[in-house]
């Protein structure tokens, strides 16, 4: 049997925004039924490179952030209550066949971002937004009480994902694909 391929998305902490993407982007690799060739996990900067790991291991425990991000999760049916934040890191990235960052800071940041620490891999290292021919950030809600902040950051990553999942899976493969190929 083939090892999967490993798609990593990272974000500052992997709280919010990483662990959403992967639910979504597991969830389109299951629609089309490519579970045995491909894999979705996340990780974060924060617990990288010195810098301290994130307060609690998920959103939850963020009473502010939580309560504002729980009806788009429900609505989405995402359950991060068993999610975990760890920290990316050099064994990972070599696993992987793409990261990708979820904005600018968390793959340009000159101390902490993934270029930084991981040069040698840059070239499977990209911005998530670069599929869809977008370059503005998905902005941290660290903080952030807002519901309606939450159910546009939840809705716009799900439509990244949808928009570049095939694209993505090209470029991991180094071919040009058609839906077709993956309906079969």
């Amino acid at each position: 049997m083939t090892e999967k391929k490993i798609i990593i998305v990272v974000c500052w902490g992997n709280i919010h925004r990483s662990p959403i993407a992967e639910h979504f982007i597991n969830k389109k690799i299951k629609e089309l039924g490519l579970q045995h060739k491909y894999i979705c996990i996340s990780r974060g900067i924060q617990g990288s490179r010195g810098l301290p790991p994130p307060k609690f291991p998920n959103l939850l425990g963020y009473e502010i952030e939580s309560k504002a991000a729980m009806p788009s999760l429900v609505r989405y049916g995402i359950d991060l209550s068993k999610h975990e934040a760890k920290a990316v890191d050099k064994e990972i990235i070599e696993k992987a066949s793409m990261v990708l960052a979820i904005n600018e800071k968390v793959l340009s940041d000159p101390e902490n971002g993934l270029l930084a620490q991981f040069p040698e891999d840059n070239k499977k290292i990209i911005l998530i937004t670069e599929f869809v021919g977008k370059t503005n950030d998905l902005e941290d809600l660290s903080g952030i009480s807002d519901e309606n902040k939450y159910d546009l950051s939840i809705d716009r990553i799900n439509d990244l994902v949808n928009k570049s999942f095939l694209p993505l899976i090209s470029k991991i493969e180094g071919q040009k694909s058609s839906r077709k190929e993956f309906e079969k």
